[in-house]
């Protein structure tokens, strides 16, 4: 996975938020981030669509061995 730095600051992001302990879908997250990329603080603009998110966190499970599940009900979580 080429990491460049906005990518790096997507995944950080991305990681930050499951961190947290929040638990959501790929469409949520999706749009949990185009919410984000307006924040004017981040001076970072993360829109993601599903499609791109899917393979996020494909790379971010398998490649950077981040421990994320899914439920049941189709959500993803931080598994700790």
């Amino acid at each position: 996975m080429s990491c460049g730095i906005d990518e790096y600051k997507r995944i950080k992001m991305i990681d930050d938020f499951f961190r947290a302990g929040n638990r959501v879908t790929i469409k949520d997250l999706s749009i949990i981030l185009m919410v984000k990329r307006h924040d004017k603080e981040k001076g970072f603009s993360c829109g993601v669509s599903e499609k791109v998110l899917y393979k996020v966190l494909t790379a971010m499970k398998k490649e950077l061995n981040v421990p994320l599940t899914k439920d049941c009900q189709n959500q993803y979580y931080y598994d700790l």
